[in-house]
């Protein structure tokens, strides 16, 4: 699997009735809408939750973002969203159910269940474990903005950030397949 990426395109548009439409050409079906521009991203945040919860209940894809151009508009998922994300493509990439992955980690299904819920608080440090069982190595990279940049919505546009500072949850394969890993690690 490939370094994954958590900052989706936005469309905004101006609305008959003067608010602002957002939609994404990264996630079909992606539709909300703010009093302004501020507030339509801000509750792009929360419909894109929504969306992925929805992808991710029904067992569909949820599509990797595009690359985008100079100032388009985009957000960055939640750290904690990244990460579960990250988490479900990886269990459907190494074709690792929720009682396999259970299995793995020694813990109830039910906690695996929580896990890849994008509505339901995790600790990092379950979901870090989770990705490393199935092969993958989160990295979390901040980027440093100015104050006045932080007092603002959780927005950038990629011509440079606007807005809170700017997370990106990587995640890179390491080398050993999920067998192998599954063999070594040695049981209690």
């Amino acid at each position: 699997m490939a370094e994954q990426r958590f900052i989706y395109r936005l469309i905004l548009k101006e609305d008959d009735n003067g608010t602002i439409l957002v939609t994404s050409p990264d996630l079909e079906g992606l539709a909300t809408y703010g009093a302004d521009e501020a507030d339509a991203m801000a509750k792009a945040i929360d419909a894109i939750r929504a969306l992925v919860s929805h992808l991710m209940e029904g067992g569909r894809d949820v599509p990797q973002p595009g690359r985008p151009r100079k100032g388009e508009p985009t957000v960055t998922l939640p750290t904690l969203l990244a990460g579960k994300l990250a988490l479900y493509r990886a269990m459907r990439a190494t074709g690792v159910t929720q009682r396999g992955l259970a299995k793995l980690l020694r813990i109830d299904e039910r906690q695996v269940r929580r896990l890849l819920d994008p509505l339901n608080a995790s600790r990092f440090d379950e979901i870090d474990a989770a990705l490393h069982a199935l092969g993958q190595r989160p990295e979390l990279v901040i980027h440093n903005v100015s104050l006045h940049e932080f007092a603002g919505p959780r927005l950038h546009d990629s011509g440079g950030m606007i807005g809170r500072p700017v997370r990106r949850f990587h995640v890179i394969p390491t080398t050993g397949s999920t067998e192998a890993r599954a063999k070594r690690t040695p049981r209690k």
